[in-house]
């Protein structure tokens, strides 16, 4: 399926698998991608789209909000290396600057939720993961993805249409029969 940069105006068909990196974006107001994703997610919102994610989504989504706080604290650029010893030595400062931002994907799941967004997680039972577990280390190999990149995507072809991403690795996985939309800045 094809592989497009998002356009103001254009509804990716639901359900809508999201991206760490999606969510990330739409968190932090200085991420030069922050403007569409946030008029992306008011487009699903009021197409009353399903949203998917994934337990990787939340997590990545986590580090990648610790990421870009240190980087916003220390004032380094995008591509500063993040590791966790870093993150261990700069925890308490990340957490006393930034505090909130770090518990805004709790705050978004429960207030979605009580808003009655329709959000689900995937995959949901045993049989769903052997089977993203299986097609992952095919898709790091056929699409040349990186292994969380791979297990996005066979996660997402489980129930979405369309895949939101930041990430242009997922160029590669054009043959996927998802509709994959990049956000660009």
């Amino acid at each position: 399926m094809p592989y497009s940069e998002w356009r103001p105006g254009i509804i990716p068909p639901s359900p809508v698998y999201l991206d760490a990196c999606t969510l990330t974006a739409s968190f932090i107001a200085r991420d030069p991608r922050y403007k569409n994703t946030t008029r992306l997610f008011a487009d699903l919102l009021g197409s009353r789209a399903e949203l998917l994610i994934s337990m990787l989504t939340l997590s990545e989504s986590l580090w990648g909000i610790a990421k870009l706080s240190f980087q916003q604290i220390e004032r380094q650029k995008a591509r500063t290396h993040f590791a966790p010893h870093i993150f261990r030595k700069h925890a308490d400062n990340i957490f006393r600057v930034y505090g909130a931002r770090m518990h805004a994907i709790h705050s978004w799941l429960r207030d979605w939720r009580q808003s009655g967004i329709n959000v689900s997680l995937m995959p949901n039972d045993v049989d769903s993961l052997q089977q993203v577990s299986q097609v992952a280390p095919t898709y790091m190999q056929k699409f040349r993805l990186a292994s969380s990149d791979a297990y996005h995507l066979a996660t997402a072809e489980m129930g979405a249409k369309s895949l939101l991403t930041t990430d242009t690795e997922f160029e590669r996985a054009d043959a996927s029969p998802l509709e994959i939309y990049l956000i660009a800045a």
